[in-house]
Parts: structure tokens; sequence; C-alpha cells
């Protein structure tokens, strides 16, 4: 819980969509509340995520060894 009000004092529109998934991605329910909220006054960022999720489905992963597979 600490660290999610820390990671809430550390959001702007610049950090957003790295605390929106890392709220995704450990589960972090106070945080993931407080991304809601975010997106809701500053819309703006819906528009960074589409964009950073864009990266992500073109991103090129050819270089990645299978081998930890």
């Amino acid at each position: 819980m600490i660290c999610e009000q820390r990671l809430i004092k550390l959001c702007s529109l610049n950090s957003f969509v790295y605390i929106y998934h890392v709220a995704d991605l450990y589960n972090a329910n106070r945080l993931k509340e407080f991304c809601q909220w975010y997106q809701r006054i500053n819309p703006l960022v819906n528009e960074l995520l589409n964009e950073a999720a864009e990266e992500e489905k073109g991103a090129d992963f050819s270089n990645v060894s299978n081998s930890s597979w």
C-alpha cells in the first residue's frame, strides 16, 4: 500500500502509461482505482494508452532467443 501511495504521487501524463501497466501487472487494486480516476479527469491519457498499445503490436521480437522456452 505504501508503494501504491508513492506511485500515485509520481503519476503525471508522462508516467501514466507505465504506472497503469504496473497496476495491472501486479494487481494493485488501489493503484488501478487511481488510474481509472486519472483517466476520467485527463482524457489525453487514453490517447497515450492507445499509442503504447500500437507500439507493443508493432514491436519486433525477432531477436529474442527462444532458449528460455
